[in-house]
Formats: structure tokens, C-alpha cells, sequence
């Protein structure tokens, strides 16, 4: 910029940045360090639920595709195949969890990025 220029940020561009990924508009309102926390913070949980959605997957392919051993009890199957579908749906619901947290986080830092950009005015 030019010496003399005014920069002019707006809270309207705060509250897109935000929307399109989390801290862009702290860092649009040079507040590096709160901006990394929201970045960090919802794409940790992002990876969170993504990498649980993947054992998940993984875990149900193994109950699907269980083939017993030759000799094997009854009942030893059965369990085997129970507490693999508790597994993956344990897993599941990790996920689902950890993604609505991140929905939140994500949320919350449109809302956080919009207060910030109010307090700068």
C-alpha cells in the first residue's frame, strides 16, 4: 500500500472469511494467535471425526466380511461378530459426535470473528 493509504477491514468480510475457513477472518482482523486457535481447534476435530469414520468403516468391512475358521464354536463366532459391530458402531458415534463439535467449533468462530471485528470499529 501506498504511505497515506487507509485500509478499511469490514465486518462483513470477517464474517465470510469465517465461514469459508475457520480463523481466516481473525486473521483478516490481525488477531494471528486467536485466529491459529480456531484454525487448529476446528481442523483438529475435523481429523478427529474424519479418522474415526475410518475405523468405523474399516471395522464394519471386517464384520461384514467375517468368515469364520473351520472348527470354530458357535458362540465364539457370535461373540467375535458382536463385538466387532459394537466396535464400528462405537466408532460411528465418535465420529458423529466429533463432527458435530466441529460444526459447533466452526460456528462459533463465524460468531467470535463478527464480535472481534464489532470491537475493532
Amino acid at each position: 500500500l501506498a504511505s497515506g493509504a487507509i485500509e478499511t477491514r469490514s465486518v462483513g468480510g470477517a464474517l465470510f472469511r469465517s465461514m469459508l475457513a475457520p480463523g481466516w477472518g481473525h486473521f483478516y482482523f490481525l488477531k494471528p494467535i486467536r485466529g491459529m486457535m480456531w484454525t487448529v481447534a476446528t481442523y483438529g476435530t475435523v481429523a478427529i471425526a474424519l479418522g474415526a469414520a475410518g475405523a468405523a468403516y474399516q471395522q464394519q468391512q471386517a464384520y461384514t466380511s467375517f468368515t469364520p475358521q473351520e472348527g470354530e464354536a458357535n458362540t465364539d463366532i457370535q461373540q467375535e461378530l458382536a463385538e466387532r459391530r459394537t466396535q464400528a458402531n462405537n466408532l460411528y458415534t465418535a465420529s458423529a459426535v466429533a463432527s458435530g463439535i466441529a460444526a459447533l467449533l466452526w460456528s462459533s468462530n463465524v460468531i467470535d470473528a463478527v464480535l472481534v471485528a464489532n470491537d475493532s470499529e
